[in-house]
């Protein structure tokens, strides 16, 4: 009877001692799958801002500088990461040459890039309608936004503003501007592509445009001047 209770007490304790070693096991794979995916994470570069999904189911980002950018969509792509890039300062040239051909639209230029990328950091062409609110500092003046085409064109969107906000619809990603507009200006000017190599693209057919210009105005003025003999 006592060697039967004994047999007994072993197993019952041999069961309990067995079940961290099996859950361990069961948890193997699990950890490994999650350090697998972890690795395909893609971290954002600096000066880019991921936006997150809040509780009501919009995108917000907010900027050191203390802007708040919140993004709308109707059809949700879980998959996909919105990002937005901020052009400051910093990019000297880009940010030097929008200013230079804004100078009679406003003041304070904004001007952003709004991409979506996947998982591994690719960027995503994805053609759907937002709707885009932006929180600007108190003071700023009266908004107006405008988007860049990439042959560098600038066309005025249609927007609503209130006090320091201004809210409009984009139906893809892109970049865009965003200006304190001067009493009776309009958006009309030509914003350059960011890069050295299209500011200069820019630069050489406005030269070519001009040369051919004062050519023209040459040969002209030397057939005018044989007609008079």
């Amino acid at each position: 009877m006592k060697k039967t209770a004994v047999l007994i007490a072993s197993v019952i304790l041999s069961i309990f001692c067995s079940l961290p070693v099996f859950a361990t096991g069961n948890n193997l794979p699990e950890e490994k799958t999650i350090g697998v995916f972890a690795k395909a994470v893609y971290t954002l570069p600096d000066g880019c801002y991921g936006a997150k999904k809040d509780n009501d189911g919009h995108y917000v980002v907010e900027l050191p500088d203390g802007i708040k950018i919140t993004l709308t969509s109707k059809s949700d792509v879980t998959s996909l990461r919105m990002v937005i890039f901020p052009i400051t300062k910093q990019d000297k040239r880009a940010y030097q040459w929008i200013s230079d051909c804004t100078t009679n639209c406003g003041t304070n230029i904004l001007f952003y890039e709004i991409y979506f990328i996947d998982e591994y950091g690719t960027r995503v062409n994805v053609k759907k309608t937002l709707q885009v609110n932006i929180t600007l500092p108190k003071g700023y003046g009266v908004p107006k936004v405008a988007k860049i085409s990439t042959n560098g064109s600038l066309s005025q969107l249609v927007s609503k503003s209130d006090s320091n906000k201004i809210s409009f619809t984009i139906d893809k990603g892109g970049y865009y501007a965003v200006v304190s507009a001067r009493a009776g200006s309009t958006v009309t000017h030509i914003f350059p592509k960011t890069g050295e190599k299209s500011m200069i693209n820019i630069w050489i057919a406005l030269f070519f445009v001009s040369g051919i210009g004062v050519a023209g105005t040459a040969v002209y003025g030397r057939k005018k001047k044989h007609s008079a003999k």
